[in-house]
């Protein structure tokens, strides 16, 4: 623990914060209880906070914004985005998105406004690349590593049935005797 101020390196206060709104993470709805230390210093009024096992903390968040079901809002996806390491325009390579801009409103949407094809495909290269992060430097502790792993066991299988019932028929287009593409008659089936 630090004795001393590190502004004015009088003596300082330090004390167990029971509950902390965690506004540092970028996201408006994380609280903390236990396992924040505050530090204040009486003269200057210098107030460092600390958190315990803080890269648990990140990867814990991550891994439950990932496991959480619905819609990602912007302010996730960016924090999912950052805890993977990853730029707007790397995201949206990965997606096989033509502009880094779409990734970019999608951070800045309070609400969803895309597709259900579109969550499962960002959830699944968000999920890829924090794996490959957690593979690097992973701070989770057995039991969550063995929670996501359930979890991603069953988006895989999630993400299959749903692609699997956005396929559509391929339209049959015949080439006709007068030389020109045309769709076949309704009943008639494509030679």
């Amino acid at each position: 623990m630090m004795n001393e101020c590190p502004m004015c390196a009088n003596k300082v206060e330090t004390r167990s914060v029971p509950k902390y709104h965690y506004r540092e993470s970028g996201l408006d709805n994380i609280w903390l209880e236990g396992g924040v230390i505050e530090t204040i210093c009486p003269a200057c009024k210098h107030r460092l906070v600390a958190v315990l096992k803080e890269q648990q903390l990140l990867q814990l968040i991550a891994r439950d914004l990932l496991m959480r079901p619905g819609f990602l809002t912007g302010k996730e996806i960016r924090y999912l985005r950052k805890a993977c390491g990853l730029t707007q325009a790397e995201l949206a390579e990965q997606l096989h998105l033509d502009r880094r801009e779409t990734v970019a409103e999608w951070e800045g949407q309070e609400e969803a406004k895309r597709a259900q094809g579109w969550e499962y495909a960002l959830r699944a290269v968000l999920l890829e690349s924090f794996e490959a992060t957690l593979s690097k430097d992973n701070h989770l502790s057995s039991a969550q590593d063995a929670e996501l792993t359930k979890f991603r066991e069953a988006f895989a299988a999630a993400y299959s049935e749903f692609f699997a019932k956005q396929k559509k028929p391929p339209k049959v287009l015949r080439f006709t005797k007068r030389r020109d593409w045309q769709r076949p008659a309704p009943g008639r089936k494509a030679a």
